[in-house]
């Protein structure tokens, strides 16, 4: 993969970018815990209007795979809030888990219809936040999820993902009330990272 083809995570980090290059441009510190694969940028960094630690996953090659921030003690609402600015800056949800439950809503605009996919999604998401390990959310870029939602012949979220270009990214967006966690991807190259050297896509 081409340097100057290289999907975008987050901010000017692209995805594959080496350690070397992220060294040059951001201060940073092990992370706590410390992790071999990872380091953390010594100065939080602002996304949705909000100050987050910022965390940066490589390969065994040193190279840049995703882009982890982290925000603390957060309020009860924050989350909500977030999820709503995700959609206002172009992202739209495809993708929720809870407590060993998930909704796919591209499967559930095939069983029943884009009417109840607001309600089904609200429900979802309360049940969700008021569990014991908290919701993790997966956005898309709005096109893709859009297109995802309209295209007969797609029945899930991960079908429309594999046949995605792979420059796709994805955002998790992820709450275990002590935390929220934002991630940034690229889901088919890192799928491929993945296979290739055994390792676990963090999510």
């Amino acid at each position: 993969m081409c340097a100057e083809i290289a999907p975008r995570l987050f901010e000017d980090y692209s995805y594959g970018m080496a350690k070397s290059q992220v060294l040059a441009k951001t201060k940073t510190v092990p992370c706590k815990p410390p992790h071999p694969l990872a380091l953390c940028a010594a100065t939080p960094v602002e996304f949705l209007h909000i100050k987050w630690q910022e965390k940066l996953w490589f390969n065994n090659e040193d190279k840049l795979q995703q882009i982890m921030l982290l925000y603390e003690d957060p309020a009860p609402d924050l989350f909500t809030k977030l999820a709503i600015e995700l959609k206002k800056a172009g992202w739209l949800p495809i993708y929720f888990e809870s407590e060993g439950r998930a909704l796919d809503m591209v499967e559930q605009n095939r069983l029943h219809g884009a009417a109840g996919l607001d309600r089904i999604e609200e429900e979802f998401v309360q049940d969700g936040l008021e569990s014991e390990n908290g919701l993790t959310i997966s956005f898309f870029p709005k096109q893709f999820v859009e297109n995802a939602l309209k295209d007969a012949e797609i029945t899930s979220w991960s079908q429309a993902v594999d046949q995605a270009s792979e420059d796709l990214r994805m955002l998790n967006l992820k709450t275990d009330k002590n935390n929220i966690v934002i991630s940034f991807t690229i889901p088919l190259l890192s799928r491929k990272n993945a296979l290739r050297y055994g390792q676990i896509i963090r999510r």
